[in-house]
């Protein structure tokens, strides 16, 4: 909700596909081979459309609890990262330094990282 608020003029979407943004066959001699497992089974947390642009993708959120401390998945959250940055896009990785954010705790870190 609060991406929605931010990005108004946008199209914001929940849990979309990795291998619906990246194409594959692209970048498929950059990525080893756990990466190419991986990347049909990713989920972005949250991304933001231009519909005024061919509803290119703009924005790419992850939300990161304390969960992404584990190391199996900062392996995940590194492949991930590194997918997006071969495809020429950036990752924002957000995490809110309270215990139990509110919706305008998250506003104020979208319009912090977007600027």
């Amino acid at each position: 909700m609060a991406a929605r608020e931010v990005f108004a003029t946008y199209f914001v979407y929940p849990n979309v596909a990795l291998s619906s943004l990246v194409d594959y066959d692209r970048l498929k001699a950059h990525r080893s081979g756990t990466e190419r497992r991986y990347f049909f089974h990713a989920r972005i947390d949250c991304v933001v459309f231009d519909q005024h642009d061919g509803y290119r993708p703009r924005f790419f959120f992850e939300l990161d609890s304390p969960f992404h401390d584990a190391d199996d998945r900062q392996m995940r959250d590194r492949h991930k990262n590194r997918i997006l940055a071969l495809a020429g896009q950036r990752l924002y990785r957000i995490r809110p330094q309270i215990r139990y954010p509110d919706r305008a705790a998250y506003i104020a870190l979208l319009k912090d990282i977007t600027g």
